[in-house]
């Protein structure tokens, strides 16, 4: 009798070990499931960032053309300008001139 106790009591505690492994087993699955679930969502987050980083360097390129681009039309304008006050400030010195000093 004491050994079907002792028999009992071994088979309930390997009962209670089976269920803690398939209780640990189902909790390992869960935590994988959601780490993965982490890595596609970090995934995804980091081709986002890629994507708008690529984005805003296509931008500043294009923003920096346009910068070259005006400066140089700034600095033809200043030569233009430049052009414009000689030949104004040229014509005034003559017209105070006698014709035959001109």
């Amino acid at each position: 009798m004491e050994l079907n106790r002792d028999l009992n009591h071994a088979l309930d505690l390997v009962g209670m070990a089976s269920g803690l492994l398939e209780k640990s087993e189902t909790r390992i699955r869960e935590v994988e499931e959601h780490a993965h679930k982490l890595a596609q969502a970090a995934s995804l987050q980091l081709k986002t960032a890629h994507d708008e980083n690529q984005r805003l360097e296509r931008l500043l390129r294009q923003a920096e053309s346009r910068a070259e681009e005006a400066e140089a039309r700034l600095r033809d304008a200043n030569n233009w300008i430049a052009r414009f006050h000689d030949a104004i400030t040229s014509a005034f010195k003559t017209c105070g001139q006698p014709p035959a000093a001109r």
